[in-house]
């Protein structure tokens, strides 16, 4: 995080996504703070302000106050003041060491050490940590401690540590290289743990897309993620571990059903919230060849025979089972 990017398209989505997942809970906020850099054009991207009928009703409150802070003074101190995370404990020391020890590797070293010492304390009886780095996560073995450049990032066994009995919700952003982001986006979520949910943003207005990863979620968070998506779409995609004993939501016991809802949803919608799973729906809204453009939804699971015995179980008067990921061609599918 800098200053400069205060109140940006980054800044709206990101708190958003905190208001949502964090209400009625205690939420700490590790800004990862770098000092502002004048060399590159990030931040700028506040186009969105100036456009209030597309984006102001996903969250009217959290818009109105950040197109203030933008108009005002653009800063995390700001953000702070403005009350926009109610309750919120925040971590806010900035990551500088050059003015006390230039060219002194090993007492940088040592003190973004201590530094993240004091994070951990600051936030300590937090229910829901927040980690803002600048560009995202790395790898352990490319953390280097000692080089100021390195800060940008938060380095994977952080995010663990800040996970550690709670959920912790971690920044990244995505590489430019393209057609790789999913991947990328999966293998984080092996390395952080099996049962880690993502909210993916794309294509809305900035340069780069970027990924939420929330670590050890909550029984409710992933009902709330959904409800996110359905918000705050079309650029918001929701993506879960594809192995199903890992999804929080989704258990092997028969007596343990994952949630379902009998909301209407879009066939879009759909494909976002339950990527690569079976989706049972109720009354579907069908075109002249009756394909399916969406309806309620009923049950979703990865596993087609379930999705099947909860449709023999509830016997909709209409219904219609589809999946929401991508068949091989030479697949054949008995029904």
């Amino acid at each position: 995080m800098q200053n400069r990017y205060a109140g940006d398209i980054g800044d709206y989505v990101k708190y958003g996504l905190l208001r949502a997942l964090a209400e009625g809970r205690r939420l700490g906020v590790a800004w990862y703070l770098f000092p502002d850099e004048s060399n590159t054009g990030d931040g700028r991207h506040i186009e969105y302000l100036k456009s209030p009928d597309c984006w102001r009703s996903r969250d009217p409150e959290l818009f109105d106050t950040l197109k203030r802070i933008v108009e005002v003074r653009r800063s995390v101190d700001a953000v702070e003041a403005s009350g926009i995370l109610i309750e919120a404990k925040f971590s806010n020391e900035i990551l500088s060491a050059r003015d006390s020890m230039p060219g002194k590797y090993k007492q940088r070293y040592a003190w973004r050490s201590l530094w993240f010492e004091r994070v951990q304390d600051a936030l300590r009886d937090c229910d829901v940590v927040f980690a803002d780095p600048d560009n995202g996560l790395c790898k352990d073995d490319e953390f280097r401690p000692g080089t100021m450049k390195c800060w940008k990032r938060l380095p994977l066994h952080e995010a663990k540590t800040l996970a550690e009995g709670r959920t912790a919700i971690i920044y990244h952003h995505n590489t430019r290289r393209k057609g790789g982001q999913l991947k990328e986006i999966e293998s984080w979520m092996e390395r952080l743990g099996s049962d880690t949910l993502a909210l993916y943003w794309h294509g809305a207005g900035a340069r780069s897309n970027r990924t939420f990863f929330i670590v050890n979620p909550a029984l409710d968070m992933k009902e709330r993620l959904m409800q996110f998506v359905r918000k705050w779409g079309p650029h918001a995609e929701l993506i879960q571990n594809m192995d199903t004993s890992c999804d929080p939501g989704i258990e092997d016991s028969s007596e343990k059903q994952p949630p379902f809802t009998t909301e209407e949803m879009t066939l879009s919608q759909m494909k976002s919230g339950f990527r690569s799973e079976w989706v049972l729906t109720g009354d579907p809204d069908t075109d002249r060849a009756l394909n399916v453009r969406g309806g309620k939804v009923l049950h979703h699971s990865k596993d087609r025979h379930e999705v099947y015995r909860k449709a023999i179980s509830l016997r909709p008067t209409r219904s219609a089972v589809m999946y929401t990921g991508r068949i091989p061609e030479d697949t054949a599918i008995i029904l």
